[in-house]
């Protein structure tokens, strides 16, 4: 019996000193979320999870470790399982449909907004008329040609600006190290971004990326920055910033601006703060205008309007005036941030409900020192995700940053063009034969057959703009061809996908390689790579404007990253993994065996399956496979008439699917759609 007894007590001990582990790795796990330490915030939180898989507090604070670094499906994940309308925080719930609306998951998020009505009918309207306004905005027509910048990596690459025709940028990658001013490619740096300078130019190597700052200077936790036009004045931004996780949260105090001179290179020396940095407010992303004499800035000091608001400060006399707001016309209740001003424009981010889901990006002119209301740039730019960081290079150029799905890294930097319509060229036209050229453009779309025969016509149009058509047509972003006189939308979101058939059995595949070397003036030869053609098949992938070198090909990421290792120990320190289509039209097998690469036909599955139709093409040349480098899931053809239908397959669930259309959109597909291929059969989801 006295032994029961002491079995007992010791059950009851243990489970107390188990418990009170548990406790301690709570409320440290809520300190190092307070501090920051986002990471190690999420360990803690899960190791108290896994004692107490039930509890709701640390469920709902996991979910918020998730949600400010941007980690949103795992974020949304916890914030279902732990969210409860009658006992959770209201401020927690709108997180959670931000998180959702971030996603592109707007329907969701709507559906969450409508059973908060029954609790703030006020914001919950308020939201759903943002999600309304997203929906919206996806529908438009693309404006801006994207391309990602070649230098970003996995990690967050951001606040690019052009500085004497080369690319300046902060990044936290980890895959350069300064040694005695060289750079060692297997150093993986612990803390903090650094800035780097680039070319400007397309296919950038990692070798031609350099630091900015030398090694006696302060070096983290700097930038984005901004010179003067005459390049020798700089601001920055000092900052405790982590990688990948959200800017700013409205009640940041630990953002601070300093102004310097700057050296020949772009470095700068001298620092001074700006005078009206306080400890208990922040003050970041400074842009100057007028060649240094003012200063655009962001700033949640007292006395704005919510949140983060725009300022402006003038340099008279050698001194910062008092900063002054920009008002209500820029200025929400919520955050406004990376101003950015050229031309009598004004360009910034703000998280405000009338956007696609995280921070837009918006303009505001102004005239007679009045600013108009702010413009969303519309979609191509701005995505579900956040858009931020933009800047002016050129006329109608752009480049900024975005943590967009379908990226390399956290955060990574894009450039925008905007797309000169077939319309905009009518509307350039100075002829004096037709009067109004806007009535012009809107009276070519005159017939919409919807049994898959769109059709448009021009009519009483002169003989100069009927040429300039003629000319413009097959270079024309917004999906025209000329066939037989008519205009005919090559993109058919509307086509019945009843009877298509699938056309290709084997689908195109991606895999993982090793990119060795990528050449411009040679097509390279087995032996410049002897000491690793024994590690996998070497091949040339040809393009018309380089030759890349890559090992491979590996089914996971795993496989790929142990025979890295190797690579680089035998002398190929810049390799790096990216992922390729297996398409052999533009690959040459430089050693190993025949070149087989596509699935083997096998059975179909005998239950539906969820898949992505991407687009249809009348001419399936129109497709740029090279898209799905940047998209999940593996590529198949089906065909209806003369219509070429793209489809991703591959996803086990309705989520993966619905994840990889978000991707889809964002890459451009912007009428991607989950459909079913039930045995062979396409068809699309109900819609509700």
């Amino acid at each position: 019996m006295n032994y029961i007894k002491l079995l007992s007590v010791l059950i009851i001990i243990s489970l107390t000193a188990i418990q009170s582990i548990a406790q301690k790795d709570i409320r440290k796990a809520d300190k190092q979320l307070e501090l920051r330490a986002y990471d190690l915030a999420i360990k803690n939180y899960k190791s108290y999870l896994d004692q107490n898989p039930e509890n709701n507090y640390a469920q709902l604070k996991l979910a918020e470790a998730y949600r400010r670094t941007n980690q949103l499906m795992k974020a949304v994940y916890w914030y279902e399982k732990s969210v409860d309308l009658a006992e959770t925080d209201m401020a927690e719930v709108l997180n959670y449909a931000s998180s959702l609306k971030k996603l592109g998951l707007y329907e969701k998020a709507q559906k969450l907004y409508s059973q908060v009505s029954a609790i703030d009918e006020a914001t919950a309207n308020i939201h759903l008329a943002g999600c309304e306004a997203a929906i919206e905005l996806l529908k438009a027509e693309d404006q801006f040609d994207i391309l990602p910048f070649d230098g970003n990596s996995v990690n967050s690459d951001f606040g690019a600006v052009v500085f004497n025709n080369k690319i300046i940028f902060s990044s936290f990658r980890t895959d350069l190290k300064r040694t005695e001013g060289k750079k060692n490619l297997s150093y993986i740096k612990s803390y903090g971004n650094d800035l780097f300078i680039a070319p400007m130019k397309e296919n950038i190597d990692i070798s031609e990326l350099n630091f900015l700052r030398s090694d006696i200077e302060e070096i983290s936790g700097l930038g984005p920055v901004s010179y003067s036009e005459s390049r020798n004045k700089v601001a920055y931004t000092k900052h405790n910033l982590s990688d990948g996780a959200i800017s700013i949260e409205g009640v940041d105090s630990d953002l601070s601006i300093y102004v310097a001179q700057v050296t020949e290179n772009g470095d700068f020396t001298n620092d001074l703060p700006l005078p009206y940095n306080e400890v208990e407010y922040s003050y970041g992303f400074p842009h100057l205008a007028f060649d240094g004499t003012a200063m655009y800035f962001s700033s949640n000091r007292e006395g704005g309007f919510g949140g983060f608001d725009i300022y402006v400060s003038y340099l008279k006399g050698g001194e910062w005036q008092t900063p002054e707001n920009l008002g209500p016309q820029v200025n929400s209740t919520a955050n406004e941030i990376t101003p950015f001003y050229s031309n009598d424009m004004l360009y910034f981010s703000s998280d405000q409900f009338e956007g696609l889901g995280g921070f837009d990006i918006f303009s505001s002119s102004v005239n007679d020192g009045k600013w108009s209301l702010p413009t969303n740039m519309g979609k191509g730019i701005n995505s579900p995700g956040d858009d931020y960081y933009l800047s002016t290079f050129e006329e109608n150029e752009f480049i900024f940053t975005s943590n967009r799905l379908g990226g390399r890294g956290k955060d990574d930097i894009y450039f925008g063009s905007k797309i000169i319509t077939l319309a905009d060229e009518i509307l350039a036209i100075n002829t004096p034969e037709v009067t109004d050229l806007e009535d012009l453009a809107n009276s070519r779309i005159e017939n919409i057959d919807h049994n898959n025969n769109y059709s448009q016509t021009i009519s009483e149009v002169s003989e100069t703009e009927e040429s300039l058509l003629a000319s413009k047509v097959s270079e024309s972003t917004t999906g025209l061809f000329n066939i037989d006189g008519e205009f005919k939308l090559y993109d058919h979101y509307d086509l019945d996908l009843e009877g298509a058939i699938k056309s290709r059995n084997e689908p195109i595949t991606k895999k993982y390689f090793i990119q060795i070397a990528s050449l411009k003036e040679s097509k390279g030869q087995i032996e410049d790579f002897t000491k690793i053609k024994t590690l996998g098949n070497l091949y040339r992938f040809v393009t018309d404007r380089s030759t890349k070198i890559r090992l491979g090909s590996f089914e996971n990421r795993g496989e790929a990253d142990q025979i890295l290792a190797q690579v680089k120990r035998n002398g190929f320190g810049d390799a790096f993994i990216t992922i390729a289509t297996l398409d052999d039209t533009n690959i040459e097998l430089l050693n190993g065996d025949a070149f087989v690469d596509y699935y083997s036909d096998e059975e179909a599955p005998a239950g539906p399956q969820y898949k992505v139709r991407l687009a249809s093409y009348s001419d399936a040349t129109w497709f740029d496979s090279e898209e799905l480098n940047y998209l999940d899931g593996d590529l198949e053809q089906w065909t209806k008439g003369y219509w070429h239908i793209f489809v991703l397959s591959g996803f086990n669930s309705i989520e993966e699917a619905d994840a990889a259309r978000i991707k889809a959109v964002n890459r451009g597909f912007k009428d991607a759609e989950v459909v079913i291929d039930d045995r062979g059969v396409l068809k699309r989801l109900n819609q509700h």
